[in-house]
This record gives C-alpha cells, sequence and structure tokens, in this order.
C-alpha cells in the first residue's frame, strides 16, 4: 500500500502548522491521515519503520517520506508534506490479482464526490 497527502503551505511565519510545541509539521499535520489509512485497510501494526525528512531550519518537517513493515511482513510507504506544488491525497493497495486506487482519498471535492478505482484482470472498473 503506498499513500500520499501532501499541498503547499503558503505563509509559514505564525503558522500554527510550524509550531514544534503544538505538534506541528508535515508528519503529525497530514502524515497521520496516511499512516491511519495503512493501519485500517491493511489491519495491521507496523513493526519497522524507515523515514527521512526535510526540516525547516528553526522549525518542523516540511516533508517526510516514510516506509513501514507491518506484523506480517507486508511493506507500505507514504510520503507528505506541505512543501509541494499542488495537492496530493492519494492511496493505492496493490495486490497479486489488481489494485484499489483512491484518487482523493482525504480531502472531499466541493461537490464532496469522490470514486475509487478497481483494476483486475479483466478491466478496469470505476465507482462513484
Amino acid at each position: 500500500m503506498r499513500s500520499s497527502l501532501s499541498f503547499v503551505l503558503q505563509q509559514l511565519e505564525g503558522n500554527i502548522r510550524m509550531s514544534k510545541e503544538l505538534g506541528g509539521g508535515s508528519l503529525y499535520d497530514l502524515g497521520c491521515y496516511c499512516i491511519h489509512a495503512i493501519r485500517s485497510i491493511m489491519q495491521r501494526e507496523p513493526t519497522k519503520v524507515y523515514a527521512v525528512g526535510n526540516h525547516h531550519l528553526d522549525y518542523v518537517d516540511l516533508s517526510m517520506v516514510a516506509v513501514m513493515e507491518l506484523e506480517n511482513g507486508r511493506k507500505t510507504v507514504f510520503d507528505c508534506g506541505m512543501n509541494m506544488s499542488d495537492l496530493r491525497q492519494s492511496y493505492e493497495v496493490v495486490g497479486s490479482k489488481g489494485k484499489i486506487d483512491v484518487p482523493i482519498a482525504y480531502v472531499p471535492l466541493a461537490d464532496r464526490k469522490g470514486f475509487v478505482r478497481v483494476e483486475t484482470d479483466h478491466a478496469p472498473k470505476e465507482k462513484r
């Protein structure tokens, strides 16, 4: 499983997301949604984590990428960032018989509609 959530944070100074004291940063603010999706969908807890981040001087992490190994040995990846040029908010689950792709996973569009794309050996299907 892969999960991504990112956007560009225009104003860094004075922004609550940049506060160490209040638990800011991309991991706490965005990455928690990626981790929650992985834990919920995979129904397993991580046993090993390798993560690297990009920090802003005296502030907090602006972006992070991590690999998590779950209890069953499966590997998952997530990335999050407040310094990306566009909104990315997706997850994908890949298996031996196909994949499930959710391109609008965390922040609903104005019409509050999303969709799930399921691809199997046969043909892709989309459900709104």
